[in-house]
Formats: C-alpha cells, sequence, structure tokens
C-alpha cells in the first residue's frame, strides 16, 4: 500500500506543481494509516466530506 505522504509527493511531481506557486494544494488531513480507495474531484463541494465518508474513502484528490 501507499501512505498518504508517498501518494502526495508522487502527484507534486506528476503535476509540476511548483510552477503554480500561489495554488492551494496538498494535504489538508494527514493519516499515517495507508491510501487503499482514492477519490477523485474536479471542485469541492459543501458535502464532500459526507461523499468521502459515504465512498469509504481514504484519501480525496480534489483537481482544481
Amino acid at each position: 500500500m501507499i501512505s498518504i505522504d508517498e501518494l502526495r509527493q508522487f502527484l507534486d511531481h506528476f503535476f509540476a506543481v511548483e510552477r503554480y506557486g500561489d495554488a492551494q494544494g496538498g494535504v489538508f488531513r494527514a493519516a499515517t494509516r495507508p491510501v487503499r480507495r482514492l477519490g477523485l474531484a474536479l471542485e469541492p463541494w459543501p458535502t464532500i466530506d459526507e461523499w468521502a465518508d459515504a465512498e469509504r474513502l481514504d484519501a480525496v484528490f480534489l483537481h482544481r
């Protein structure tokens, strides 16, 4: 399994986040458990946390 920090490092490199210094991103709620289920969202919405809980997601990647 991959950890949240390993996933963050991979996605930061893959999306070349250093080019977008003003954009908010990164890990918002750190955890030590491995990531088994990953969700993808294009924009946040008020009940995204309920969606993540209902889908039993370990992490959500928010692509803005």
